[in-house]
């Protein structure tokens, strides 16, 4: 069993609802997301599809976080880990 975890995505519960203004928005992503953007749904629709591929055939157990850096931001207390 195999499964995703997604961070915010952009969607008009994002816009209309969490964060209704442009400077929200921008604020939620410069404090918890290192890849500057929120996700998008094709990306986390992408993860299911490997999932369910051929080359993913020996991947079991897991969860995949498809959040811009989020989780990796929390286990760093707060700061954006470097790349590499």
């Amino acid at each position: 069993m195999n499964g995703i975890a997604p961070g915010r995505l952009e969607s008009r519960q994002i816009h209309e609802r969490l964060h209704p203004t442009p400077a929200s928005r921008e604020a939620c992503i410069a404090a918890h997301i290192p890849a500057g953007r929120f996700g998008a749904a094709d990306e986390g629709a992408a993860v299911i599809c490997f999932l369910a591929s051929a080359p993913a055939r020996c991947v079991a157990g897991v969860t995949l976080p498809v959040d811009g850096g989020t989780v990796r931001r929390s286990f760093c207390g707060g700061r954006a880990a470097s790349a590499g």
